[in-house]
């Protein structure tokens, strides 16, 4: 049996080594070099005339542009120009109502390219991104990727079967109630994201409306993730009977997800390194490596994030059906709902291509950290199942 001693030691080895993860993960951010334009400008209330320049880099392997435009402008006019280093313009587009662009723009040289936009009168809001298009040669290294995050979830199974001997059907139960609540979570999204978002948008300042759009996509995953485990635990108590197999549910939810995200990933870069994905593709693969240095890393690091996130909240979800104490649920539905939220809050900002994954990973590290303790709390205090009844010793008959 561990003494206090050590276990204070283990704690502390613990702490030094989730610190060490989150200094690394902040250095890897701040490495970042952005060489794009990513812009969302709002005009107004009053008419807004001016004329800026937003510069960013090509170098010698970045032979075309890719150029995003969406305005919808209320009252004057908006143009847009690429200028490539000798001042030459390269493409114009310009509107006073609405405009929508997605074009590739040949860069003929290297160097500091510009995106100039001249508004006039203008009141109502756009958004631009240009980014250089890289080649497929540089995709390579995310070829890595997918399989990364593949050999994550079966590290991950492997390492509770073989520490807890638990039984694989019960990470196949995980995989299936993952399934379960993840498409009734994208059916409620398919239904009601636009109708709920654009509500808040209307309704509510600009800060408040991140807010409360990002509890909102917490709340789907809390809901339907945590919710849906909870309730096919109470009718089917069989998954709450023992320790092993809870956590083993959980493992196998996040394991399930990160095998078909890694498989998606594979295709990702397959396809990109392939030069045959469509420029709206080679732009998202562009912008990623523009932002994130050793960007083919985050997939494996945020599925690991992920994965414990998964099995302590369905963990204590399952302590709650063994020991018919909600507040293990609600702790659980909580962990969900922040890890999701934080994701809704960078996605819902705009930030998700302007800054390095490595930030957003760093946001929900804490999550992952307070996981591995509530996995061990919760194996430590899962109730002993119960001893079966013993058949009563027959009755002895007097002799007459």
């Amino acid at each position: 049996m561990r003494t206090i001693a050590d276990q204070s030691k283990g704690r502390r080895r613990s702490s030094m080594q989730w610190a060490l993860a989150a200094v690394l993960l902040a250095c890897c951010a701040a490495l970042a070099q952005p060489a794009l334009v990513n812009l969302d400008e709002h005009p107004g209330p009053g008419p807004e005339s001016s004329t800026r320049s937003f510069p960013f880099v090509v170098n010698k392997s970045q032979t075309k542009l890719y150029f995003d435009v969406k305005a919808t402008l209320t009252a004057g006019q908006l143009t847009l120009r690429i200028l490539d280093p000798n001042s030459t313009v390269l493409r114009e587009d310009s509107t006073s109502g609405s405009l929508t662009v997605e074009a590739s723009v040949p860069a003929q040289t290297s160097g500091t390219f510009q995106l100039e936009a001249v508004t006039a009168g203008a009141v109502g809001e756009w958004k631009a991104q240009v980014c250089p298009l890289l080649p497929s040669s540089a995709f390579r290294l995310n070829l890595i990727t997918g399989p990364a995050m593949i050999l994550v979830a079966l590290a991950s199974v492997l390492y509770w079967r073989a520490r807890s001997r638990a039984l694989w059907c019960w990470f196949w139960v995980g995989a299936g109630v993952w399934a379960i609540g993840v498409a009734l979570k994208v059916g409620c999204a398919l239904l009601a994201n636009g109708p709920v978002l654009q509500g808040l948008e209307k309704s509510l300042p600009a800060t408040w409306y991140l807010v409360g759009g990002a509890l909102y996509v917490g709340l789907l995953t809390g809901v339907f993730e945590i919710g849906v485990t909870l309730g096919l635990a109470l009718y089917w108590r069989k998954m709450a009977a023992d320790a092993p197999r809870a956590v083993a549910v959980g493992v196998g939810a996040g394991a399930f997800e990160a095998l078909l995200l890694g498989l998606g990933g594979v295709a990702f870069a397959v396809l990109l390194v392939s030069g045959k994905a469509p420029d709206v593709l080679v732009a998202q693969g562009s912008q990623l490596l523009a932002v994130t240095p050793l960007a083919w890393l985050t997939g494996p690091v945020e599925r690991l994030i992920a994965i414990l996130c998964h099995t302590s909240s369905r963990a204590l979800t399952l302590l709650t059906v063994a020991t018919g104490r909600w507040r293990y649920f609600w702790w659980g539905f909580a962990l969900m709902t922040v890890l999701d939220g934080i994701a809704g809050l960078f996605l819902l900002s705009g930030q998700m291509t302007k800054i390095p994954v490595w930030w957003i990973e760093l946001a929900i590290v804490p999550a992952a950290a307070v996981s591995v303790p509530i996995i061990r709390w919760c194996v430590s205090h899962w109730p002993a199942p119960a001893a079966p009844p013993q058949p009563a010793a027959p009755e002895l008959q007097p002799i007459t």
